[in-house]
């Protein structure tokens, strides 16, 4: 992509910046969103009665310290992962 960019003659390079221009506001409140839901989540046992961020049925007690504190966080990485996957696809997209 990099070398094709090099290699552009302005005419491409300006409909590229056309592109940009005119899809970054999309992208940039698409990414600003999926961040304040998976902040929303993260947050959302405070508030509601589920005791983690995840909908999820365990086979063993969890509401003992540590392994609650270590289930929590277990939610939260694989939250904040879904999050780093779905705005690094939207960002591959606004670069195509």
């Amino acid at each position: 992509m990099e070398d094709y960019i090099e290699k552009a003659k302005l005419e491409e390079k300006n409909i590229f910046q056309q592109y940009i221009n005119k899809s970054k506001l999309f992208y940039a409140t698409t990414m600003c969103w999926i961040t304040v839901t998976a902040i929303t989540v993260l947050f959302g046992p405070l508030l509601l009665s589920q005791p983690f961020p995840l909908e999820v049925e365990y086979p063993f007690d969890v509401n003992k310290q540590p392994l609650k504190t270590i289930i929590y966080l277990h939610h939260a990485m694989a939250v904040y992962q879904v999050r780093v996957q779905v705005c690094g696809n939207i960002f591959v997209a606004l670069l195509l």
